[in-house]
């Protein structure tokens, strides 16, 4: 998942920070139904250009841009961390925590900067009481329209540290709530695909979700007539990075649930124990993924005090309740926000999925992809379609057969196995393919190939057009109000949630909820065991839209009135703490809430 490659130069004032760098990619085209093999252009498929212009500043119009570039620069070493580690088969893959702060920051920003929700600000589609919060927001910044807010913020986004964001009063008020839901309520884990198995990337597949229902999100989606999407709990955000590798943001029930069948409470048990509270009508569609925290050296040392009010709520004083709001709703530990100390490593584990478990990954992205499929091998796209056309979970019946033209493409193309070299040779010709002048000499995302011409084809294991163009890619000009788009079409399944990646703690490990912990030792940086520090309980958090899709969906617009109704609700229904709408997802499962 490396960051594009581009050149930053002393451009200065209307010049581009950047200078184009193309890059071949298999892909199909879902709405000119062709197949092109090794000859689309990654930057024009995955690209928005000028997409942070901000003509209000016109002695630096691309001032956003260039701020990117910086965030993008600090993520691209954690992918290449990432990147390196599954190719070696590693099964582990250190991180100090300023790397991780910037990797939350960039996946929180792929849905921020996402070309759907730009466009809610652009055609100023809100409901009622979200426009109002932004047309305040507007005149407290004196900003000439609701674009210059998402401007704005994307600034002010770029701007903060990460620990910072969450409590940025200059920020609109649901992005503010959104950013910190991230950042507390979600941890990250990274999967591997099994061998013969690989990822594939669709236009908007970073960041896709899946949830449930709970009561609360109904009542919201009844109070927020006009919203632009529905309410969901969100338990899983999705980001392919390579063809191998995945990154599942997991909402931390998830992990405290796994904490309890650890402890020898039986899963469906542990389920109804944690979720019947939230009234949770599914399960999530990874409900069976391994959950492992990641072990954490904290450097300096945390106090030997730093947890002591991680205990039973009776057991409580005054003063530990007060840590313990300081550390849910300000992400406090010693004093200081926890996400601040950079020295801080953490050894998190790459989980191996199975073959189920990785065309779950595909059937989500197959699922709600409009309009381009990438993919490194053709033999294991055929597999995830295969996969697709057997779920019974998130695809209607009616949409099974949506791919069966790139079928019969596929199967006109010489199809090697992933170990095996692709054939320099161009494939045979079929009507709606476009074979590629020259094919690179292996697709093996774990085998990278010498480096290549500027105009061959690279393989998606190389190139991982999902996060190298992820924030500046190059093609299609921003939205505007009279752009067509599909932003707000019909989905193409039921509703599902979504969750964005930020886990608390900076993803430090967890214990079960009310459950003893022993003080954390002083003496020197020390590997702490997993059950150490006890992640929040997700808080009130602000409802992101989504299209509807059964267990399954990319993330929506956010809205403020469902924010706003999220939160004014947490009195009246206080064990609904999340505000997120999705549809049946459990695979596998029946009981309410499973993960």
């Amino acid at each position: 998942m490396i960051a594009y490659r581009f050149n930053v130069g002393r451009n200065k004032g209307r010049q581009r920070p950047r200078e184009y760098k193309q890059e071949l990619i298999n892909s199909y085209d879902i709405q000119s139904d062709e197949l092109h093999m090794g000859t689309t252009d990654l930057g024009r498929t995955f690209g928005i250009i000028d997409m942070y212009k901000d003509d209000a500043n016109p002695s630096d119009v691309y001032r956003i841009e260039k701020a990117f570039s910086k965030l993008e620069s600090d993520t691209a070493r954690v992918f290449s961390i990432l990147e390196a580690a599954e190719k070696r088969g590693r099964s582990s893959v250190e991180l100090v925590r300023s790397d991780l702060n910037a990797l939350r920051k960039f996946l929180f920003l792929i849905h921020y900067r996402n070309g759907r929700h730009a466009r809610q600000f652009i055609e100023d589609h809100f409901d009622p009481m979200t426009r109002k919060m932004v047309e305040q927001y507007m005149v407290r910044f004196g900003l000439a329209d609701s674009r210059a807010v998402w401007l704005h913020n994307l600034s002010l986004l770029l701007e903060d540290e990460h620990w910072e964001a969450a409590k940025d009063e200059r920020l609109l008020w649901s992005t503010r709530l959104d950013y910190k839901s991230e950042a507390f309520d979600m941890q990250l884990g990274l999967y591997r695909a099994p061998p013969d198995t690989e990822f594939v990337l669709t236009e908007n597949g970073l960041g896709l979700a899946e949830g449930t229902t709970t009561p609360e999100s109904v009542i919201i989606n009844m109070m927020s007539p006009g919203a632009p999407s529905s309410s969901y709990f969100p338990l899983t955000y999705t980001y392919p990075i390579t063809p191998k590798l995945v990154v599942i943001l997991r909402s931390t029930l998830m992990t405290y649930e796994a904490a309890m069948i650890r402890q020898g409470i039986p899963a469906e048990e542990a389920r109804r124990q944690l979720y019947s509270g939230f009234g949770f009508t599914h399960t999530s569609f990874f409900h069976d993924i391994p959950r492992t925290s990641p072990k954490t050296i904290y450097i300096p040392p945390l106090s030997p005090n730093s947890c002591d009010w991680f205990k039973d709520r009776n057991e409580m004083t005054a003063e530990d309740r007060k840590k313990k709001e300081d550390f849910r709703e300000r992400g406090l530990l010693d004093g200081k926000p926890l996400h601040s100390r950079l020295k801080d490593r953490f050894d998190f584990t790459i989980d191996n999925l199975t073959v189920d478990q990785a065309q779950r990954v595909n059937t989500l992205l197959l699922t709600h992809c409009r309009e381009t499929i990438s993919f490194c091998t053709p033999a294991c796209l055929l597999q995830s379609i295969a996969a697709f056309e057997k779920d019974r979970h998130l695809t209607p019946i009616e949409r099974k057969d949506r791919y069966a033209s790139l079928k019969a493409k596929l199967a006109t193309v010489q199809v090697p196995s992933p170990s095996t070299p692709v054939p320099r040779s161009a494939p045979p010709a079929s009507p709606g393919m476009r074979p590629s002048p020259s094919q690179p000499a292996s697709t093996s995302p774990d085998h990278p190939s010498a480096s290549r011409p500027q105009n061959e084809a690279l393989p998606l294991g190389t190139s991982m057009p999902g996060l190298r163009g992820a924030l500046k890619q190059k093609a299609r000009s921003v939205p505007n109000a009279g752009s067509p788009g599909n932003s707000f079409g019909a989905p193409l399944s039921p509703p599902v949630i979504v969750f964005s990646e930020q886990g608390h703690l900076g993803e430090t490990t967890t214990g079960p909820p009310h459950s003893g912990v022993s003080p954390l030792s002083a003496a020197g940086a020390q590997a702490m065991p997993a059950n150490v520090v006890a992640l929040p309980m997700p808080s009130v958090t602000s409802t992101h839209g989504v299209p509807n899709a059964l267990s399954s969906a990319h993330r929506e617009p956010s809205s403020g009135t469902q924010s706003v109704q999220s939160a004014r609700l947490k009195t009246a229904l206080p064990g609904l703490r999340g505000a997120f709408n999705r549809r049946s997802a459990a695979a596998g499962t029946g009981q309410p809430g499973s993960k």
